[in-house]
């Protein structure tokens, strides 16, 4: 196996949580101690949330943290546009790849296959990196989901992110959809990012991590929209004390 990579969402998904509102002092202190845990990787805001948002991660970006910077993005021009402006090395822009949030939101298949090159080729002169998320991927139909995530591939995408939107997988769920996407997309690095709401974000997010997805969302404590999402502290120790494998965080510093 690969070793797992961590990105951590505190900063975006995390603020997300219920009558969460952090300042920018805040920030500041949570970047700094994922700094000092080792995380090689942040989705450190939404800059389409205006103003105030950009100026607080171009802050943060600009204060020499060791770790790489995203910004998230819907599937828009004028989002990935802000995100440019807030200075993150990468930016990651969200699909919705079920047939149900597709219609929640007036879309249709060709639509996102067509949005997915346009705004790849838009946002790449951009960043130093591009990533997508399927979103509410656990509700998607297999193949759509296949076809969608070798078409991020071939189109350029950095890494695809599988996102249990609604936080209905189970482990075993969860290790059949990773599989089935790895036996048509070999080598692009696939994320998961699961959510609580049936009390399985963690074991979902090993599940994952064992069925070929080695990049993992998660958050400090496990923070997080409704239930929240996986704790980074929980992945990284369980991966440790359950898979035999280590991270390269220094969890040490969780205490």
């Amino acid at each position: 196996m690969n070793s797992p990579y961590f990105i951590d969402t505190t900063l975006r998904d995390g603020e997300q949580s219920p009558g969460v509102v952090f300042s920018l002092q805040e920030k500041i202190r949570i970047a700094a101690l994922l700094n000092g845990a080792g995380v090689p990787e942040i989705e450190i805001g939404t800059p389409a949330m205006g103003e105030k948002e950009i100026q607080d991660i171009r802050t943060i970006c600009d204060m020499g943290f060791d770790f790489k910077t995203l910004s998230w993005c819907r599937a828009t021009r004028s989002d990935i546009r802000s995100a440019s402006l807030a200075g993150t090395d990468g930016v990651h822009i969200s699909f919705p790849v079920s047939i149900l949030l597709m219609s929640a939101m007036g879309k249709n298949p060709t639509w996102v296959f067509q949005q997915l090159k346009e705004l790849i080729d838009f946002s790449t002169p951009m960043f130093g990196y591009v990533t997508i998320g399927a979103q509410d991927a656990s509700r998607a139909d297999t193949a759509f989901l296949k076809e969608f995530v070798c078409a991020a591939s071939a189109f350029g995408a950095s890494r695809v992110r599988l996102a249990d939107t609604v936080g209905l997988l189970n482990p075993v769920s969860t290790y059949e959809m990773v599989s089935s996407i790895r036996g048509v997309e070999k080598d692009l690095p696939l994320e998961i990012h699961a959510h609580n709401d049936l009390g399985m974000a963690t074991a979902n997010t090993l599940a994952a991590y064992m069925a070929g997805a080695t990049c993992l969302s998660t958050t400090i404590n496990g923070l997080g929209e409704r239930a929240g999402n996986a704790a980074m502290e929980e992945v990284a120790m369980a991966l440790e004390l359950s898979v035999g494998v280590s991270s390269t965080l220094r969890t040490e510093s969780f205490s």
